[in-house]
């Protein structure tokens, strides 16, 4: 349950950041007993289960992660990823919002953030 998750993780004083749309998280990162270091980062990606048991997932926004982050997200909802450049994400597709299917292909551009 999202709301548990973040109770525990603010009584921890740790950081999240939660991704795509539904009910239930569907995706940790990193996986629960894994290694944590208080300055990490802890991944949250939501979405709904159907009737039938299977995960429903809506596309998240990864863009502005780095390619590492945005590569074990949509690996860990099962999507497959074509990446265009290096960096950070820039753009995506499918577009946040969309309902994807696993082994889905998601077009992924990247680009280095400008040092100015």
């Amino acid at each position: 349950d999202v709301k548990e998750a973040k109770t525990f993780f603010e009584n921890e004083k740790l950081s999240y950041k939660i991704f795509g749309k539904g009910r239930k998280i569907v995706v940790q990162i990193p996986q629960p007993g894994g290694q944590l270091n208080r300055q990490d980062v802890i991944y949250l990606v939501m979405g709904d289960v159907t009737s039938d048991g299977k995960i429903k997932v809506i596309m998240p926004d990864v863009t502005g992660l780095p390619i590492r982050t945005a590569m074990q997200i949509l690996n860990a909802i099962g999507v497959k990823v074509k990446c265009n450049g290096s960096g950070f994400v820039v753009s995506q597709d499918p577009k946040p919002g969309v309902e994807i299917k696993e082994g889905q292909v998601c077009i992924i551009d990247f680009a280095m953030k400008d040092a100015s």
